[in-house]
């Protein structure tokens, strides 16, 4: 038996000669940060100051974040409504006509309509100060009509992160 367990060291040891065992961190992890969402109008709703859809004018919606890893394919949407309908899916990249990256942190805008889907922004349509320093208005009286969340999906993550009930409202203007 002793014959036997040295026979397999040195076996094992003459194969094992000349390889390096390197560990290495998975090159496709992904590590999201910073994830959040704004909207051009802000209301106060059952007493907290909210972002808000507004229905009867152009309402911008952004969601920003930074990452560490690779970020490959992300897909967003909006869903609401009574029968929650699904409106502005789309898949991105960071080569994207419609993400604005800045070496830092990653932005996409959709444009709300009146009444409307939501369509997303060129950044190229879009002026910065919009896309990050936007004015926003506060709505004295917001009546609430419905609600919206925004579906921010990272593939690499198989995880979908949810902002829910935006409130949508019909009195902004």
């Amino acid at each position: 038996m002793k014959r036997f367990t040295w026979l397999l060291i040195i076996g094992l040891a003459f194969v094992l000669n000349g390889c390096v065992i390197e560990l290495v961190d998975d090159p496709n992890t992904l590590t999201i940060e910073e994830l959040g969402y704004r909207t051009n109008y802000r209301g106060t709703i059952n007493g907290q100051d909210r972002f808000v859809i507004c229905d009867d004018r152009n309402t911008e919606l952004s969601y920003s974040f930074e990452f560490d890893g690779v970020l490959g394919n992300w897909r967003s949407y909006l869903e609401g409504g009574f029968f929650s309908a699904r409106v502005g899916d789309v898949t991105l990249n960071l080569n994207s006509p419609y993400v604005q990256y800045d070496g830092t942190t990653v932005r996409v805008t959709y444009l709300i309509e009146p009444g409307g889907a939501p369509v997303l922004m060129a950044p190229s349509n879009t002026l910065e100060s919009q896309a990050t320093n936007a004015a926003i208005v506060v709505v004295p009286l917001p009546q609430v009509i419905g609600e919206t969340t925004l579906f921010v999906d990272f593939f690499n993550l198989e995880r979908i992160y949810e902002f829910r009930e935006t409130p949508v409202i019909d009195n902004c203007g």
